[in-house]
């Protein structure tokens, strides 16, 4: 068991991303594996005016005694575009990623 700090703090995270855009809805998703039990990951939108808007991925300690433990994670974040977009900027413990947005269409929902 590892404890951690007693108030949760946030770090970059790493994962594998998949957007799925259908109209004016699209779903950024993340998954991947946490070193420790109880932990939190969230998609943060970035500050800036650019459209579409990126996101950063972290991971927010759990509070107190954490059992190390090779836990998976899979999360979804959800905003609206105007128009078709072809990728989204996301920035993670390993860097920034450009992910493709697939175009889904109306038999997928």
């Amino acid at each position: 068991m590892s404890a951690q700090a007693t108030q949760p703090a946030f770090v970059l995270c790493a994962g594998f991303y998949r957007a799925i855009q259908y109209g004016p809805s699209i779903v950024l998703f993340a998954s991947g594996i946490l070193p420790c039990a109880g932990d939190e990951v969230v998609f943060q939108q970035t500050a800036t005016d650019k459209f579409p808007p990126a996101f950063a991925l972290y991971r927010r300690f759990s509070r107190g005694v954490a059992r190390d433990v090779a836990t998976p994670f899979s999360i979804a974040r959800h905003f609206q575009a105007p128009a078709a977009i072809h990728s989204i900027r996301v920035l993670d413990a390993a860097g920034a990623h450009d992910v493709a947005v697939e175009q889904a269409n109306s038999g997928v929902m």
